[in-house]
């Protein structure tokens, strides 16, 4: 968890807004990469990623209500994208149509319960017979397996 969330950013400039929060937090850490996403408005959030757990709580509780712009800041922990969640099922977004032996071939090892593939919704269901097996499977594919020479994101219902 050494990511952040600052909520609540005007929708000003973005090169002016993105400087200003720069010199901010570096009044708090060092060495943290600031994204504010853009899709031809600001959304009135920004991301920064920090070296440490212990900067990001540093930085939360320094900035958390801090007035900027006219604005209370909020800040709130975010979570990487490949995190893993308690479940026995585990499953992949495909985006093509694969065979279901090609498949079975592929994800099938002493950990998985049963392979399920919906064609009509393109997903591909893994299912364990306990969390742990699932949780081991997961981090042992790293969060990711290839099919077909393409990589796909493993995701936990």
């Amino acid at each position: 968890m050494n990511s952040l969330c600052i909520k609540n950013i005007p929708e000003r400039n973005r090169a002016e807004v993105l400087r200003r929060l720069e010199v901010l937090i570096s009044r708090y850490v060092n060495n943290t990469v600031i994204t504010i996403p853009y899709n031809y408005k600001l959304r009135k959030y920004a991301f920064v990623k920090l070296e440490s757990k212990e900067d990001a709580d540093t930085l939360k509780k320094s900035l958390d209500g801090l007035i900027f712009f006219n604005s209370e800041l909020k800040v709130e922990y975010t979570y990487d994208k490949l995190s893993y969640k308690e479940t026995k099922t585990i499953y992949i977004k495909l985006s093509e149509e694969i065979n279901e032996n090609e498949l079975k071939n592929a994800i099938m090892n002493s950990l998985v319960y049963n392979v399920r593939y919906v064609k009509v919704k393109k997903i591909v269901l893994i299912d364990f017979k306990d969390k742990n097996e699932s949780k081991k499977y997961f981090n042992e594919k790293n969060g990711k397996i290839s099919l077909k020479g393409k990589t796909y994101k493993l995701e936990c219902l």
